[in-house]
């Protein structure tokens, strides 16, 4: 038996009965933010009403081979990651990005069992990687250098709960949630000065994207908190090293004109590299995005830029750790 969604598609039994099928589609543009759910407000069709959308969930009633099938098109300008989901495994991607008016397809064959949920959104998280934010911290200790940590006094975009991807009702503060991270030795952002300190690193996480700036709505044409705006560029005309890892190397690109950075590869690789479009954001912002594996650094020499993949590529977690060993080095190296 299949199955198709949004098409011209039927689901079939072995008796040739179309036993479960649904259309469905949006009534309006919409910005989706990370972990965001994409929620059908018009359905065309819902035979057996298995398409709820409310929530913007599937569940299969029977066992079987189901096909699927979506299409996007993004606003002028603007990119759009769309991801079709298998209960809580993400499975595969749309990837419409610059310049002008982009659309993508996907079409996906699953084999689903009874109760099994089928949706799509956007990738996950709301704030600072942790296991991010602890290899700086253990690579920073290990070259005993004295460490502060700040975080702006603002909420984020919205809070998302990781257990199922999905923005959770209430909202919380960024500073807050940091002091989680820092032990609760963090301080407002607004405080940090570059004259106060030597370099200045940032992890990455969907937090630089939403909170330290809202890359993740806009994209190319994205705006960059006021604090950091001012401490990235006070770090550069004081010539002081600035450190980014997975996302956050986006900052530098905006406010940097000119400047080399890397996020990874500029394609995905067979998933190895899920947000392989952000390379060609770098680039549309007038940034020179460099190829590089996890595990390596690139160090923009005049700009005094150190950049490093992490978790911007699907690896192993020490493979994470080994790459932001080498971009602190890089670091403390240019202190000196």
């Amino acid at each position: 038996m299949f199955k198709k969604i949004k098409g011209t598609g039927i689901g079939l039994s072995q008796h040739d009965k179309v036993f479960s099928a649904f259309a469905a589609s949006l009534t309006a543009s919409k910005t989706l933010g990370h972990g965001e759910i994409v929620k059908f407000d018009k359905v065309w069709t819902n035979v057996n009403n298995d398409y709820d959308p409310i929530t913007g969930v599937y569940t299969s009633p029977e066992p079987g081979v189901y096909q699927f099938s979506c299409s996007v098109m993004t606003q002028k300008d603007k990119q759009l990651r769309v991801y079709l989901w298998k209960n809580k495994k993400r499975t595969v991607a749309i990837y419409a990005g610059y310049p002008g008016y982009n659309t993508g397809t996907l079409n996906m064959i699953l084999d689903l069992a009874k109760g099994d949920k089928v949706l799509s959104g956007c990738g996950v998280y709301d704030g600072t990687e942790v296991h991010e934010a602890s290899a700086i911290l253990v690579h920073l200790s290990r070259n005993k250098a004295d460490v502060s940590m700040f975080a702006p006094d603002i909420e984020q975009m919205h809070a998302i709960d990781h257990t199922k991807g999905e923005p959770m009702p209430t909202n919380r503060n960024v500073l807050v949630e940091s002091a989680r991270i820092a032990r609760g030795k963090v301080q407002a952002l607004s405080n940090l000065t570059a004259n106060d300190y030597d370099a200045v690193i940032f992890p990455g996480g969907f937090g630089a994207a939403k909170n330290l700036s809202n890359f993740a709505v806009d994209g190319a044409n994205m705006k960059v908190n006021s604090d950091v705006e001012r401490i990235i560029q006070e770090f550069h005309k004081g010539n002081k090293p600035i450190g980014l890892c997975c996302i956050a190397p986006v900052l530098a690109a905006k406010l940097i004109h000119g400047c080399e950075v890397t996020v990874g590869s500029d394609q995905e690789e067979g998933g190895k590299w899920p947000y392989a479009g952000t390379a060609a954001a770098i680039t549309t912002m007038g940034a020179s995005h460099q190829k590089k594996d996890v595990t390596d650094v690139h160090v923009d020499e005049k700009n005094r830029i150190i950049t490093t993949p992490a978790y911007m590529c699907e690896t192993a977690l020490h493979e994470i750790f080994d790459g932001i060993g080498k971009m602190v080095t890089g670091v403390l190296k240019l202190t000196k």
